[in-house]
């Protein structure tokens, strides 16, 4: 190049510079000198912190941070659930646009770029650190990360399925790895979930101040565990680069019983929707950035959290290296007002898990319209809680708002997410959450219409919720009472009628049970629940052609359900289908290979198709898996009586020893105990025996048998 012409170049890239043109990474790769710190809490209402105007909070981490920084007064969350919002944060596009609609049931697509991916590839260190399986690597969002802590082995709650962990070990792994010599400054995500049920009041930490209010205590835990993090990145500075960008936000709030939802997922109002997002930038990075007062400069703008990887590349000097819908929100940072643009949230879980209108909202700076089978329309302004629907009686705002809701998705670019693959216990961890019931497929806003409206439905949701807990507890009768009086309301509500159906089988009323059942699967044909219970009811009546077609229907429904597989398999080999029977659990297996009594189950089945060397191989793993097996234990005994007796008679003790009263074990001891010419040995079960069933004639006979060889042999 001439001398000239690299003079030139330089001017030219100077003059960019002076005019505040962002230069991409693709062109120029400046060092990078400022470190970006985020933390994302989960579950965590704006509304219930400190700097947000709740009184009783205990958040003087977050108000502090605030307070030195900005603080978005109305931050709308794309989404009321934590993989499709995280997906947003970090590609700028909305869920519709990134193909995440829910979690669990698929991955981020490798074509879409991702925040940790442009920051690694501009010269940054970047690690994670996760709370909750729903953010495992798996969904696609550990992309351009060095390091992605996802290992929540070791880290659950009271429910081992509910794969966590507690926010002070998620920070320890973060401050241990922002302890680490850097040679570049960092980006580092952290990921806190505590807020999300089932809540603890944290007594240990707090005494008994949130006895009644344990949400409260799991938002003042987090921000100690906010606190410990930001300490670590002062020590960072002091130790390497000295700026870093710190952003705290949340990715949706909690509904606490308002508007009835006592969880998120389901509806779209402020209490799930509105979130905090805190920025504190380094001294001079922004103009205007910082507040020389006690208190945090607030952003009154309606903000996405599209937005949020948009404004940090900004801020970076950086771009995506392809359009987003998300915008920059730099200027609103520097005090400058943002041109108005609505916020779009969406949930698909009502229709996903119950079959009702998924739905859609749109916020601008005065007005909230929801998308359902009966349109919302709320002054923000005037009605801030959404006490007050305008749709019928502001018809003209409301169709006005209907129209630029359309309008707006018009112009998302849709993409498909890629397919995921969970293990068995993946499955049962998300089910256990919540997720993965119900059928996979989209739904046109025109069909959404004619569907039951989430809000008509959800008080029959904490209905049957409190029945279910009536029924744990043991109270079947009035439990069935409830639900026929949810049923009788609310026929749309057909999770409903196959718990009637399940209440009413359970008392042994199994011809009252299915007619429920049927009418749940009238409305709803792909209700897994439904044609599982169905099937089970026919198999339990001997009608094992009628169960199989729903077993089979089940199984096309969802190929991956091992509960579906394992029915179909039974009832197949109680049909007489043994080697098809076969097959299916042993694909059962492939699935699930710790699915409880499926080994034993299969055991079953080869003893009846004389393989007895291959079940005795699956009785043996079935204990291996589940050392309190009775049947596995049972018919290994059965198996082994006459090659190994010894082995035969300490299963069938080890049986009576978990379960006394299992006549099926008194019996074969029993009968093991005269054929090894021990009849007054088994006089003793064979009486307990009898005792438990005086009707059986062979329990009698065989106690007879005992006591003749007993008195006829001879004394010793």
């Amino acid at each position: 190049m001439s001398r000239r012409r690299w003079i030139t170049a330089i001017v030219i890239l100077l003059a960019g510079a002076a005019l505040g043109v962002g230069i991409t990474a693709r062109f120029w790769k400046r060092p990078p000198t400022t470190n970006v710190i985020l933390i994302t809490l989960d579950t965590t209402r704006a509304d219930r912190i400190g700097c947000y105007g709740h009184t009783d909070a205990l958040t003087p981490t977050l108000d502090r941070l605030a307070s030195k920084g900005i603080l978005f007064d109305r931050a709308v969350s794309p989404a009321p659930l934590t993989l499709p919002t995280h997906a947003s944060l970090l590609t700028g596009l909305y869920p519709a646009e990134h193909g995440l609609r829910t979690n669990g049931r698929s991955r981020l697509h490798e074509s879409i770029p991702t925040l940790p991916e442009m920051l690694k590839s501009s010269g940054y260190e970047t690690a994670a650190f996760l709370s909750s399986f729903v953010l495992d690597s798996k969904f696609g969002l550990g992309r351009g990360f060095d390091h992605y802590d996802d290992d929540l082995s070791g880290h659950v709650t009271d429910n081992s399925l509910q794969r966590q962990r507690d926010g002070r070990k998620t920070a320890d792994a973060a401050i241990e790895w922002l302890g680490r010599p850097h040679a570049a400054p960092v980006f580092c995500w952290v990921h806190l979930y505590d807020p999300h049920e089932p809540y603890s009041d944290h007594v240990e930490e707090f005494g008994d101040r949130f006895h009644d209010r344990p949400y409260d205590a799991e938002i003042a835990y987090v921000d100690r565990q906010v606190a410990r993090i930001l300490q670590q990145v002062e020590d960072l500075e002091k130790r390497g680069f000295p700026n870093s960008i710190v952003i705290v936000v949340g990715d949706h709030g909690e509904g606490l019983e308002e508007h009835i939802e006592r969880t998120h997922g389901y509806t779209l109002y402020e209490s799930t929707q509105r979130v905090p997002w805190i920025v504190r930038l380094p001294e001079g990075l922004s103009r205007g950035s910082t507040s020389s007062s006690s208190e945090p400069r607030r952003v009154p703008d309606v903000v996405s959290l599209v937005d949020l990887t948009p404004t940090l590349l900004d801020l970076l000097g950086l771009e995506f290296p392809e359009p987003v819908t998300g915008r920059s929100v730099r200027k609103a940072l520097e005090g400058t007002p943002l041109p108005e643009k609505p916020s779009l949230a969406a949930t698909d879980d009502p229709f996903l898990q119950n079959g009702w209108s998924p739905l859609r909202s749109l916020t601008t700076a005065r007005w909230k319209y929801v998308r359902t089978t009966r349109p919302e329309l709320y002054d923000l302004q005037a009605d801030p809680h959404e006490q007050r629907n305008l749709a019928e009686s502001n018809a003209e705002r409301s169709q006005e708002m209907a129209a630029r809701l359309q309008e707006f998705e018009k112009r998302l670019n849709p993409r498909k997410s890629a397919s995921v693959q969970l293990t068995a216990g993946e499955r049962r961890a998300l089910e256990s959450l919540g997720y993965l019931r119900g059928a996979d497929h989209a739904i046109s806003s025109s069909d959404a219409t004619a569907l039951p409206d989430v809000k008509d439905l959800l008080p029959y949701d904490v209905a049957a919720d409190k029945a279910l807990r009536l029924a744990d507890a043991g109270n079947l009768a009035e439990a069935t009472e409830r639900f026929r009086r949810i049923v009788g309301e609310a026929p749309s509500h057909v999770a409903s009628k196959v718990f009637l159906g399940e209440m009413l089988e359970r008392q042994g009323r199994t011809n009252e049970a299915m007619t429920w059942y049927q009418s749940a699967l009238k409305q709803r044909p792909d209700f897994l629940n439904g044609l599982i219970h169905l099937g089970s009811a026919y198999a339990a009546m001997g009608r094992f052609p009628e169960a199989i077609v729903h077993f089979d229907d089940a199984v096309r429904i969802d190929p991956d359900s091992t509960t579906a597989r394992y029915n179909l398999a039974k009832a197949l080999v109680q049909r007489g289908e043994l080697a098809e029977g076969i097959a299916q659990f042993e694909e059962a297996i492939r699935l699930d290979p710790l699915f409880p009594g499926l080994h034993a189950a299969l055991g079953n089945a080869l003893v009846a198709s004389g393989q007895s060397e291959e079940a005795e191989r699956q009785f043996r793993r079935e204990i291996e898996l589940n050392p309190e097996s009775i049947e596995a234990a049972n018919n290994l005994a059965a198996l082994l009586a006459n090659r190994d007796p010894q082995e035969a008679e300490r299963l069938l003790r080890k049986v009576l020893q978990l379960r006394p009263t299992n006549t099926e074990a008194l019996l074969n001891l029993g009968i093991l105990l005269i054929l090894a010419d021990s009849p007054d040995e088994a006089i003793a079960p064979l009486e307990r025996l009898v005792e438990l069933r005086p009707q059986d004639r062979r329990a009698a006979a065989e106690l007879e048998r005992a006591r003749k060889l007993a008195a006829g042999k001879p004394s010793r």
